[in-house]
């Protein structure tokens, strides 16, 4: 199994998906997904690129993920037929599909944003979000990215949390503009 696979979505899945150290039930490739993410039964424990690039085995996609990309797509395709509409969603729900998954907390939560999946570039803790913040402010920098502001109750209780451990946050990019999108997840 080569190195060199590369996948829109996760560009750096080297550094950040979960490997296992058992090798592969079907080919005895010790570069192997934890299966835990791929959120399906189905999936064996330790699952090689190959087997996941070819689709045997697949991260699954919530059907509420399916129904965002459905929404930006119609929202930055207007003038699409159903048809392309429903092609595009199929081809780039596959593509997803057959992404390493994200090492997430919880439900997998991947960032829609003009009409595709934007691509992780990592998990950021509070230096990280400071140092990307024009002002040195990362809290607020964290903030003007969060996914869903208004769902935080206390910011301060929550940038606290970052800081000690207990939230993760998942840091996205649109593939068309660039705008960073973050997840916050608490364990």
């Amino acid at each position: 199994m080569s190195n060199q696979i590369e996948f829109k979505y996760f560009p750096d899945y080297m550094k950040f998906a979960r490997f296992v150290e058992d090798p592969c039930d079907n080919c005895s490739s010790n570069i192997c997904l934890n299966g835990a993410y791929f959120e399906d039964a189905e999936v064996p424990d330790s699952v090689c690129l190959d087997l996941l690039v070819s689709g045997k085995y697949r991260v699954y996609i919530p059907d509420y993920l399916k129904e965002d990309l459905e929404n930006s797509v119609r929202a930055t395709y207007p003038t699409w037929t159903e048809e392309e509409i429903r092609r595009h969603i199929e081809v780039i729900v596959d593509e997803l599909s057959r992404t390493p998954p994200v090492p997430w907390i919880q439900n997998n939560n991947w960032p829609v944003h003009h009409g595709d999946f934007c691509r992780y570039i990592g998990e950021w803790d509070q230096v990280m979000l400071t140092k990307e913040s024009q002002n040195g402010d990362g809290l607020s920098y964290l903030m003007s990215i969060l996914a869903d502001p208004e769902d935080i109750g206390d910011i301060q209780s929550l940038w606290e949390s970052i800081g000690n451990g207990w939230t993760v946050v998942f840091v996205f990019e649109c593939l068309l503009c660039n705008q960073r999108i973050a997840i916050e997840q608490s364990y």
